[in-house]
């Protein structure tokens, strides 16, 4: 069922693949990964690019948007409760004022903003982006960019990304930090 699943989602994204290589090629050329070994081409990807003017736009986006919505530099986001009754009382304040500071902390220590603005890059290009965030034991948390071409999304009713599929490669080493050698098959 998964892999009909994905199938379908992949079938659905190829109507995009040509407009959004093209953007690929011209905009962000280190960016999408149409095939599953699609990566490490060298530097032969800025071949096409006669004029960089799309690069530094979608470079001064990206900037952009990283300063206005999430600069590390400072506070951007606040917890608070959905009822503002709540919000009147002062443990509830100090509970969600000490989560926030924690979550800022675990922020700056972890990879997030440098993934932010590769979405940032990505969402200039392509109009979309997606990241993978994992369980990490020095910063608590990881998270990772996916580029468009190695992942397809579908929405439910309401509009919202409900799931995502992605292919991709990892060597031997990978694999073994990832999910441990007993999770392995016995080729790995």
């Amino acid at each position: 069922k998964l892999k009909k699943r994905k199938a379908a989602l992949y079938q659905e994204r190829q109507s995009w693949d040509a407009r959004a290589k093209e953007c690929s090629k011209f905009v962000l050329p280190r960016a999408g990964r149409f095939a599953v070994t699609d990566r490490n081409k060298g530097d032969n990807r800025y071949s096409g690019v006669y004029d960089n003017a799309a690069i530094r736009a979608n470079r001064v986006l990206a900037a952009g948007m990283m300063a206005g919505m999430t600069s590390p530099a400072r506070p951007w986001f606040r917890l608070a409760t959905p009822d503002p009754k709540l919000m009147e009382i002062d443990a509830v304040r100090l509970w969600l004022d000490g989560v926030t500071k924690l979550m800022r902390t675990v922020f700056a220590k972890s990879n997030l903003y440098k993934t932010l603005h590769s979405m940032y890059e990505e969402l200039g290009c392509f109009g979309t982006a997606a990241a993978y965030v994992s369980k990490d034991f020095d910063s608590l948390v990881h998270s990772q960019a996916l580029t468009f071409g190695e992942y397809a999304v579908a929405q439910n009713s309401k509009g919202r990304v409900d799931t995502l599929f992605r292919e991709y490669q990892c060597t031997v080493g990978q694999l073994v930090d990832e999910f441990g050698i007993d999770a392995c098959s016995e080729s790995v």
